[in-house]
């Protein structure tokens, strides 16, 4: 398969992505709306908005990721790691990394043992 047709069919998803990422987020807007003039002056509020906003959230997160991801805009959680000097990353990586697990893994269990006593 040629490689204009790999990038022609990438586009034409990334536009199709697009319109599904710009609809849900409308219908998510205008749904919200509805409902709170419905609750406000009608006062009833209609299940459906919340249960296609629930839907519409849903599609939002995983076409946008993979939306992000094609673009490479995906977020990242390591700017304060990698601004750090070399030696402070290996010391966070070998001492400080494993011990603040260690220990959030530790609270977990405690919190889940007194938790299940009868």
């Amino acid at each position: 398969m040629p490689s204009h047709t790999i990038s022609a069919a990438g586009r034409t998803l990334q536009r199709i992505e697009e319109v599904i990422l710009a609809f849900a987020t409308l219908l998510i807007a205008v749904l919200t709306i509805v409902n709170v003039v419905c609750r406000t002056f009608l006062g009833f509020s209609l299940a459906v908005a919340q249960e296609v906003s629930q839907f519409c959230i849903i599609i939002v997160c995983f076409v946008g990721l993979s939306y992000a991801a094609s673009k490479g805009r995906h977020i990242r959680m390591t700017a304060i790691y990698d601004s750090l000097p070399l030696t402070v990353r290996k010391l966070f990586m070998i001492g400080i990394l494993p011990v603040l697990v260690a220990d959030v893994r530790t609270c977990m269990v405690c919190r889940s043992v007194r938790a299940n006593r009868v």
